[in-house]
């Protein structure tokens, strides 16, 4: 599936980074003992391996933000090596230079590195459970700590920045330990980086560049990002080639995502923030098999998974009033409201008993901080699943249609018009393979607006659509 989405303007952005390599996190045996460093470990422990107390180095690099850049939040993302629930209390700081540089085996090498004044107490760290990659494993906020970093005269865009995790108020025991994945330790699990840490900062008054004219692409059956060009003369992220020109591709880079057997299904950019955001699918994280809603790195093409999975919702199928309970881990269309920067969905329902009926499909609409299905989103009608407060959790979408006009349940993508309003509203776009619908976000109804056609002949297997801000 190729899907695609124009670039439209932006006054905010999130910057999401991934430890990129072996040298880049490590354990270092606390100074009380001998300072030894160990920087192949498959897992990380915070802050206590056994009976050892340690001290936790984390890096990015190629951090692409300029010198005096500020943030409003921050944070770094861990996944779970192994389930721990003892009372942990750690402390986080960065390392105060310009460009930090990898960690080595020399003794003490995080700690002797200089800290930034700035620091950040993760107390009381809930249980975590194998697998999990969640609020749980999420930091509390280190904007000052990175705010501090890039305040310094030395910092230049794409240099890197450091991280140091150290026990905190009554962490003296083996009993004080959180496991996390490392880089090692996600390249033998995955066969990518996609478990290991991640630092993620949200920057307002920024957009990415370039400005104008260019499209982002997802082949389905490829687990990576493209970029399409539709002017000429456009730089290539990866420099092979150095240019492209109108409706030619280069790729940025693997998506790296968590479920290897599954190719991206979609990728959209929300006009407000200027992020890309598509959908993963991992297996066993917790709870079995889940949706994960996330952001998709211009600059690298890497996944980064929201807190939370999709999950289920309640709410009706068809027009009837008989109740469901549906898990939305099968996500096809994605599209952002450019008036509410609202997140909208499709999906078919995993269950196969809970399949839509004959031109019938899902919609749903998603938390984009925490990544989970927002509940009673839509009203709902004759459903009598609504807790009494007349509001559902999906809408069924009903009367999609192929290119003969029959019925059928799939549809391939969303589009939402920046332009044109219809009932205090913007239209909403569903596709399917061969014909175009507008959808009624009150009732869910599917109108067509007709078959799509190529130079006056029909079009049978789109895949993907964007509206440009234009409309």
């Amino acid at each position: 599936m190729l899907l695609l989405c124009s670039i439209g303007s932006a006054n905010a952005a999130w910057f999401d980074f991934r430890v990129p390599g072996s040298n880049s996190d490590a354990e270092e045996d606390a100074p009380v003992s001998d300072g030894s460093m160990d920087l192949t470990s498959t897992d990380l422990e915070i802050v206590f391996e056994g009976s050892q107390q340690q001290v936790v180095g984390i890096r990015f690099d190629n951090v692409n933000l300029f010198q005096g850049s500020a943030f409003t939040q921050a944070y770094i993302q861990f996944t779970v090596d192994e389930a721990d629930s003892g009372t942990t209390n750690v402390v986080i700081a960065g390392e105060d230079a310009d460009n930090a540089a990898v960690f080595t085996t020399g003794t003490n090498n995080i700690t002797n590195r200089t800290p930034t004044t700035a620091t950040t107490n993760w107390n009381n760290i809930p249980a975590w459970t194998a697998s999990d990659i969640g609020t749980y494993q999420t930091t509390p906020d280190v904007v000052s700590i990175v705010n501090e970093i890039f305040a310094r005269g030395g910092w230049s865009a794409n240099n890197a920045l450091s991280f140091r995790i150290s026990a905190g108020t009554g962490c003296t025991s083996s009993a004080c330990q959180r496991t996390a994945e490392s880089w090692n330790g996600s390249q033998s699990t995955e066969g990518n980086t996609s478990l290991a840490p991640s630092l993620h900062m949200f920057a307002p008054g920024y957009r990415f560049p370039p400005a104008d004219a260019m499209c982002y692409a997802a082949p389905d059956d490829q687990n990576r990002l493209e970029m399409l060009a539709l002017s000429n003369n456009q730089s290539c992220p990866d420099g092979t080639p150095t240019t492209i020109n109108r409706g030619e591709t280069c790729v940025i880079g693997s998506m790296e995502l968590r479920n290897t057997s599954r190719n991206p299904e979609t990728i959209e950019m929300d006009a407000v923030n200027g992020n890309l955001w598509g959908f993963d699918y991992a297996s066993g994280t917790g709870s079995g098999s889940n949706a994960y809603f996330g952001r998709v790195s211009p600059v690298t093409g890497q996944f980064f998974a929201l807190p939370s999975p999709v999950g289920t919702g309640s709410g009706c199928r068809g027009s009837g009033a008989a109740a469901n309970n549906l898990n939305f881990n099968d996500l096809d269309g994605l599209a952002f409201d450019p008036v509410t920067n609202e997140a909208f969905a499709t999906d078919t329902a995993s269950s196969s008993s809970n399949n839509g009926a004959a031109g019938e499909r899902y919609l749903i609409r998603l938390n984009m901080t925490t990544g989970a299905l927002v509940p009673n989103a839509f009203p709902a009608g004759s459903c009598t699943n609504d807790g009494g407060d007349g509001l559902v959790d999906f809408l069924p979408i009903t009367g999609l249609r192929d290119d003969t006009g029959a019925l059928l349940n799939q549809a391939d993508d969303l589009a939402i018009d920046p332009v044109v309003s219809s009932g205090g509203q913007q239209v909403m776009y569903i596709s399917t393979a061969a014909r175009l619908h507008t959808i009624n976000r009150t009732t869910g109804a599917a109108t067509s607006v007709g078959v799509f056609q190529f130079s006056g002949s029909s079009v049978v297997d789109v895949e993907g659509m964007s509206i440009d801000e234009n409309g």
